[in-house]
């Protein structure tokens, strides 16, 4: 960024915008408004969600995305993305109201992963999604939904279950 000014960012503050602009988009908006959006991220587009205002100071662009090349399986819809998108926000929203840790890893490319997994069934095979904050330099924000190995989630394993 060209500003040499030191930003304090509250990433919670951010983490909280962003479930509830997922929460309109997808939870509270009728069904017909909602689609075009998750066709437009499932297509591999960005959906701009305007501008976002931080520390009264700087505006910058805010968009959504949806990576799912990890999906496993068929049967990737609407449906699907909606139901792990509700469990995301429902454990936001918990974590929120008891004041608990959001379980937040940082990467070396300043991207904020919100370890709450959405996991969803679907016949046997497990698919998980996570919510993921690019701030990059801040010229642009970008909410990531991106769903990730399964496989990384022993607990969902049915070979690592034990049998007793």
């Amino acid at each position: 960024m060209s500003n040499d000014k030191v930003i304090d960012l509250n990433i919670l503050e951010l983490v909280n915008i962003a479930a509830n602009v997922l929460d309109q988009l997808f939870i509270k908006a009728p069904k017909d408004k909602a689609k075009p959006i998750f066709k437009t991220i499932k297509s591999g587009d960005k959906h701009s969600l305007g501008k976002i205002t931080i520390n009264n100071s700087i505006e910058t662009p805010l968009s959504l995305s949806l990576d799912y090349t990890e999906f496993r399986g068929p049967g990737f819809n609407y449906d699907v993305f909606l139901a792990a998108l509700r469990s995301i926000l429902q454990q936001l929203g918990e974590k929120f109201r008891a004041k608990a840790d959001l379980n937040i890893l940082s990467s070396d490319n300043n991207t904020q992963l919100i370890h709450l997994p959405g996991i969803v069934k679907i016949n046997d095979q497990f698919n998980v999604m996570v919510l993921a904050i690019e701030l990059g330099t801040l010229e642009k924000i970008a909410i990531n939904l991106m769903f990730v190995d399964p496989g990384q989630y022993e607990s969902l394993n049915p070979n690592e279950l034990s049998s007793t």
